[in-house]
């Protein structure tokens, strides 16, 4: 077993069971480094992001030692309540002055922890970020969820528009990549 103190500045506090990936550290050549190994147990403050994080590990014993490294925890996907409607919209930044006209290329993709009976997701964009502005770029009607790639015209403002959704998936991921 491994337990590193940590101090958390912000963000997503973990829970036992996500997977922890650490790196750089020198104590005992490096026993402690691991690559998506489950954490056994967590004692963080959530007012001072200060505390400690378990896993499994090989190595010797060793008494507390100061060491540095960093670790990674990835952020869980959490879906969110599949209804008829649209998403937040989230702006996409320029590059420069002015209006970029280079092709953007987006990778957005579906995923339902139960099957939709039907389902229709559609990519939107717009200048301005107003239910009138917004247009199609791309539809996606798999019920199990899946990956698609566009390129386009950069636009301001994306969002997802869910409609015709029938049965009994509760949850939907939707990740947008640009």
């Amino acid at each position: 077993m491994a337990t590193i103190a940590v101090q958390l500045l912000e963000g997503y506090i973990p829970k036992v069971g996500d997977l922890i990936t650490v790196v750089g550290t020198t104590t005992d050549s490096g026993a402690a480094n691991v690559t998506n190994v489950a954490l056994t147990a967590v004692s963080i403050s959530t007012v001072t992001g200060i505390g400690t994080l378990s896993y499994a590990a090989t190595g010797t014993n060793q008494t507390t030692t100061p060491d540095s490294g960093m670790f990674y925890i990835p952020v869980p996907e959490v879906g969110e309540a599949l209804v008829n409607g649209s998403s937040q919209a989230f702006a996409i930044p320029e590059s420069g002055s002015g209006h970029d006209m280079n092709g953007l290329t987006i990778t957005w993709r579906t995923s339902y922890p139960t099957a939709p009976s039907a389902v229709t997701m559609n990519l939107q964009a717009a200048e301005v970020d107003q239910d009138s502005q917004y247009s199609t770029l791309d539809t996606s009607t798999n019920v199990t969820g899946e990956t698609r790639v566009i390129t386009l015209t950069r636009f301001r403002f994306l969002r997802v528009n869910a409609s015709g959704v029938t049965g009994t998936s509760p949850l939907a991921v939707v990740t947008l990549g640009i």
